[in-house]
């Protein structure tokens, strides 16, 4: 994503999640109530909507990370192992460890 992307490239993915929200929530509401008498339906209700949130917002941050932090992880050079640094910031500063 940049600021250079045009806006009618998010109309399908916002069209998509709209439409799995409504297919979930009539789904998830016609067995509500089925199984649940009225005074807890509401319940129900709040407690579908907070697992939601938890479990869209835990996909969004996957889906985050192996979509944007995989091409960072693949042109990057690896780091040194701390031993090789030590040497070399040894080296550098001419620093000898006296016992």
């Amino acid at each position: 994503m940049s600021p250079s992307a045009n806006i009618e490239t998010l109309y399908l993915p916002l069209f998509c999640r709209g439409f799995a929200y409504t297919t979930l929530s009539i789904v998830f509401m016609a067995s509500l109530c089925e199984v649940m008498d009225f005074h807890h339906f509401f319940q129900g209700l709040s407690v579908f909507n907070m697992i939601h949130m938890v479990i869209g917002g835990c996909v969004f941050i996957i889906l985050g990370f192996l979509l944007f932090d995989s091409p960072i992880r693949r042109h990057r050079s690896y780091m040194l192992p701390w031993r090789i640094v030590g040497e070399t910031v040894r080296k550098y500063y001419d620093l000898t460890f006296r016992s």
